[in-house]
């Protein structure tokens, strides 16, 4: 998971989360598609995964998604 401050000078989990605390959106960058979805949901959760690669259920809309489900992708 990444956010749009994600060239703030520190490692991708501590931009991620910090960019959490400002309460900026959480965007989600899918490799295999190419494209970024906003996330929505539980940001505590969230913030457990900052910086790792994961998978996420849930429902799509547009470029929005809200989460379900969020595991540790292999």
């Amino acid at each position: 998971m990444w956010t749009e401050a994600y060239d703030c000078g520190k490692s991708e989990a501590d931009c991620t989360r910090e960019c959490m605390k400002s309460k900026r959106e959480l965007d989600l960058w899918s490799r295999s598609w190419g494209k970024v979805y906003v996330l929505s949901g539980d940001t505590t959760q969230f913030a457990s995964f900052a910086g790792e690669r994961v998978k996420v259920i849930g429902e799509q809309t547009g470029n929005s998604v809200a989460v379900q489900s969020i595991t540790s992708a292999p």
